[in-house]
């Protein structure tokens, strides 16, 4: 949700740009209406940081980081299994796989793989 403000924030500093070009009556924009179009979208994107946080937008996400965050605190790191667990099984795998990719895709978490004794290989993931 967050990201999809973010945007629409960017596209609304362009907006303002246009319409204080425009108010200005001028051919085309000056330093100065731009500039005011991007403190208008630093303000929109403080008070969304404000209000959001760190939050990635994703209850998943959010609460596999928070568990990897204490985890690596520890100076550990969380199996695929122990991530299972943490919502109780009550989270289906291809759910917990998409928030860990997303976890991954914006270097807030890692994927290792751990050789077991005559296993596979244990998949175990890491705060960033």
């Amino acid at each position: 949700m967050q990201q999809r403000l973010l945007r629409g924030v960017r596209l609304l500093r362009n907006r303002l740009a246009r319409l204080h070009r425009g108010l200005l009556r001028v051919a085309c924009a000056r330093a100065g209406n731009l500039l005011a179009a991007i403190a208008v979208w630093e303000r929109a994107e403080a008070s969304a940081r404000y209000i959001f946080g760190s939050s990635l937008g994703d209850p998943v996400a959010d609460d596999i980081l928070r568990a990897l965050k204490a985890a690596a605190a520890t100076g550990a790191s969380m199996t695929r299994t122990e991530i299972r667990d943490l919502f109780k099984r009550h989270e289906k795998a291809e759910r917990i796989g998409a928030a860990l990719e997303r976890l991954d895709r914006r270097g807030l978490a890692r994927r290792m793989t751990v050789q077991t004794q005559g296993g596979r290989p244990a998949e175990t993931w890491r705060a960033t």
